[in-house]
């Protein structure tokens, strides 16, 4: 997606598609800060991938949930997003 500016249109224009129809998109693969931010910038908010989580069992949901902190790369990046 942050390879070509051609990928790049198409995942703009995904977004921009479901938005005109007042639906969320929820960014799969996201696997970096950067793939992140790209996202954010383009106005998707919503993500999964191995750079947030690695899949767990679900027994082990409830407990991941109440431990989980997030690397400290996603906390400056979201209050540097959410600032502008």
């Amino acid at each position: 997606m942050l390879n070509t500016p051609d990928e790049q249109a198409t995942v703009k224009g995904v977004i921009g598609l479901a938005s005109a129809f007042h639906r969320q998109v929820i960014a799969e693969g996201v696997e970096t800060v950067a793939h992140a931010t790209h996202l954010l910038s383009m106005g998707c908010e919503l993500a999964q991938g191995y750079g947030i989580a690695r899949p767990i069992p679900e027994a082990e949901v409830k407990k991941r949930i109440e431990q989980w902190k997030p690397d400290p790369a996603w906390e400056m990046k979201s209050s540097s997003t959410s600032s502008e």
